[in-house]
């Protein structure tokens, strides 16, 4: 069998790049969903470190219940990323501010108002 030429080794070279080209192409998507995923796995888990916040302070409010809503807003801010948050309770036909966090200077007054 008589070695390759030239031409058919600069061929093999150029199929050899271009089939590099892809698994590089192929394993960056690979990398991107796998970033992707633990985004979601760690969201996920972050919603569930935040109910059962929720759920552990429920379970142990026999008859106050504003520390419920402090929870809640509390995890809220977190779970959200959020620079401010209300919670609003509907009791005897009216909606009454529960708990605030964040905002602007001054905005739990004028809220209260």
């Amino acid at each position: 069998m008589a070695p390759p030429t030239k031409a058919e080794l600069a061929r093999e070279v150029k199929r050899l790049q271009k089939a590099l080209a892809r698994e590089r192409a192929k394993q960056r998507r690979l990398e991107a969903r796998l970033a992707e995923s633990r985004r979601d796995l760690s969201e996920a888990g972050e919603r569930q470190t935040a109910t059962a916040d929720v759920l552990h302070v429920i379970r142990q409010a026999r008859a106050d219940i504003q520390p419920v809503f402090e929870t809640i807003a509390d995890t809220s801010i977190r779970l959200f990323r959020a620079w401010s948050t209300v919670v609003y309770r509907f009791e005897g036909g009216l909606v009454r501010l529960v708990a605030a966090r964040g905002g602007l200077p001054g905005s739990q007054a004028a809220l209260d108002e």
